[in-house]
């Protein structure tokens, strides 16, 4: 679980075996992990899946939107195509991962000094970021365009709904047969349109699940 990662991040003395320093998929160190998990919007209970770690991914790359954080905030806004200037991203990025260049030393010198040589070249950095800003902006538009729909079918299921309610009362008047069976004949189609709407609701709602979990990705 995180709280089982948090407490053995505590552990100072290089020579414990159960210290763990730079964790799971994305490296993070007991300092980040820190700043990030509050606006992660896990649980210390939850489990250190691959799944949970992309969101902390995400959250070191973009940020989080809803609440405004962004760890690397030059990097979050050129990948939201919120800026251009791929220079500073880049700076970002080698700043939050040693394995990245520092664009602004000649060679593959890491920011950190000391010795280090970043494992990637400029010229994959850049490759990089520029996908994952295309990425983005593909999820965002279909971000969009899935909650348009669902908007739109939230408003029908109103609708059929009211409608059907409206006639059920109008069932206990004072009306002859006919127009009893004619209600009752109306109801039966909304009934059957209601449920042709929910299911294409939870759908456009299970598919804008499936790409927000591809966006965190």
């Amino acid at each position: 679980t995180f709280a089982e990662i948090f407490e053995l991040q505590t552990i100072k003395d290089p020579m414990n075996r159960n210290r763990l320093f730079a964790v799971g998929k994305y490296q993070i160190i007991p300092s980040t992990m820190r700043e990030i998990f509050p606006h992660s919007g896990l649980k210390l209970t939850d489990k250190f899946t691959p799944e949970n770690q992309d969101i902390l991914g995400s959250l070191l790359v973009v940020g989080n939107e809803e609440t405004g954080y962004a760890k690397r905030a030059r990097l979050a806004a050129f990948i939201r195509g919120e800026s251009d200037d791929w220079h500073a991203a880049m700076l970002d990025f080698a700043r939050e991962w040693a394995s990245a260049p520092d664009p602004r030393k000649a060679g593959n010198v890491s920011v950190y000094g000391s010795g280090n040589r970043a494992s990637h070249t400029k010229e994959e950095v850049y490759a990089a970021l520029l996908a994952a800003r295309e990425q983005y902006a593909i999820n965002q538009s279909l971000n969009n365009n899935t909650s348009s729909v669902v908007t739109q079918l939230e408003t029908r299921q109103k609708q059929l709904q009211d409608q059907i309610t409206n006639l059920n009362s109008r069932t206990y008047g004072n009306i002859s047969t006919s127009e009893l069976t004619a209600m009752r004949e109306e109801i039966t189609k909304l009934e059957q349109e209601l449920a042709s709407v929910t299911v294409q609701l939870n759908s456009e709602l299970a598919s804008q699940n499936a790409t927000e979990a591809h966006a965190n990705g």
